[in-house]
């Protein structure tokens, strides 16, 4: 009887268990976005592409010819709001000519690798983007619009006042 009464006990404490628990889930987890960025180098040329943010920091890809680099970000809350975000400028050389775009904090507007609407979107799912950006000679060649060429940027940058 002691032994019924033990079983009965118990049973009843798992069922209470049970019955009063809070079925309640914290829900804590926060997707992680990824998106790539894809570049690929459509030239007889390597091209690098010096990354500079606003202190000393710079990072540098090499995309040697006929070939890809893939960029990622990882980000919480949401995609990136565009290319190449957390650096300032970026000097873009195929060994012959160098070109540097800056990016514009002020204004929201971005040119060149910051602008994304100079990418392709090959990919997308809720939590994953990929992008796609092919360099031709084009670039190079034209690649005066809404940039300066490395020269010029020099003479500005080295007037003395």
């Amino acid at each position: 009887m002691k032994r019924f009464f033990t079983l009965i006990g118990v049973g009843v404490f798992i069922l209470t268990s049970f019955t009063f628990c809070d079925n309640k889930v914290v829900d804590t987890y926060r997707p992680v976005y990824i998106v790539d960025y894809l570049y690929k180098n459509h030239t007889d040329d390597k091209i690098t592409i010096i990354c500079y943010d606003y202190g000393t920091h710079r990072a540098v890809m090499e995309i040697p010819a006929h070939e890809e680099y893939t960029k990622q970000y990882h980000m919480e809350g949401g995609f990136p709001d565009y290319p190449m975000r957390g650096y300032q400028r970026l000097i873009i050389t195929n060994g012959d000519i160098e070109i540097i775009q800056e990016d514009s904090y002020f204004n929201d507007s971005h040119i060149g690798l910051f602008d994304e609407n100079n990418y392709e979107l090959v990919e997308e799912t809720d939590w994953y983007r990929k992008y796609v950006y092919i360099f031709t000679d084009d670039f190079f060649e034209n690649g005066n619009w809404s940039y300066r060429r490395f020269e010029s940027y020099m003479n500005f940058c080295c007037v003395v006042f």
